[in-house]
């Protein structure tokens, strides 16, 4: 996929809970395996440069980048854009931008518009794939099943309530809150419907072009 767009970067966005920072962190150890310069940003004023001397920490605003560095940089609430140093170097085309982000618009339709990014939809965990990690985490098929019908599709969320199901009614009152409010201020969430208020948590994110055969069972 990021071949083609070396000169680029990429926005990645997707409800969460579905891996956009287990696949930052593939990403990272993949560069790291073929000893390509590499920076990792999670905390909003540093990051983590990955080059053949070794791993230095900078603050946000270090100076220059190496030349074809890939700049990954995972968003948070506290942390919406890329740092300094990668926008810089993004802009001058000596590194390549992967971001993580939340699916609402309003977090990366600026920065996507300003340095023309591409943009994709990290899908949901087929169902395949949710008993597997389940399998693995200890736990039986069928409960792992029904999760998915129930909680699904979030496997950030299923796994949480099979590990302690003591917080299955406080989930409950999130989802019955988020719904309420959905249905009781629906001008305000019209033109916004990936809004963090709502969006994971009452329906789901997804790209379009999924065949049905593969689309969980349940949205929760």
């Amino acid at each position: 996929m990021c071949q083609e767009y070396l000169s680029g970067r990429i926005i990645i966005t997707g409800d969460p809970g579905l891996g956009k920072t287990c696949f930052l962190l593939y990403l990272l150890f993949y560069h790291l395996s073929k000893g390509l310069s590499t920076a990792l940003q999670i905390l909003p004023d540093s990051f983590v440069l990955f080059t053949d001397s070794g791993a230095e920490v900078y603050a946000h605003t270090f100076g220059r980048l190496p030349d074809e560095t890939w700049a990954l940089a995972d968003s948070n609430v506290e942390n919406p854009l890329s740092c300094h140093s990668f926008l810089r170097a993004c802009r001058k085309h000596y590194a390549f931008i992967v971001q993580t982000s939340y699916p609402d618009v309003r977090r990366y339709k600026t920065w996507k518009k300003e340095y023309n990014a591409y943009g994709y939809v990290m899908d949901c965990f087929p169902l395949t794939e949710s008993i597997a990690l389940g399998i693995i985490n200890g736990f039986d098929v069928q409960l792992i099943k029904d999760h998915c019908e129930k909680w699904g599709p979030s496997v950030r969320i299923m796994m949480a309530l099979m590990t302690n199901p003591d917080q299955i009614p406080d989930h409950l009152r999130c989802v019955k809150t988020a719904a309420v409010d959905f249905a009781d201020d629906f001008g305000k969430y019209k033109n916004n419907i990936n809004a963090m208020a709502v969006s994971h948590t009452v329906f789901t994110i997804r790209p379009e072009s999924l065949s049905i055969k593969d689309r969980p069972s349940a949205i929760g």
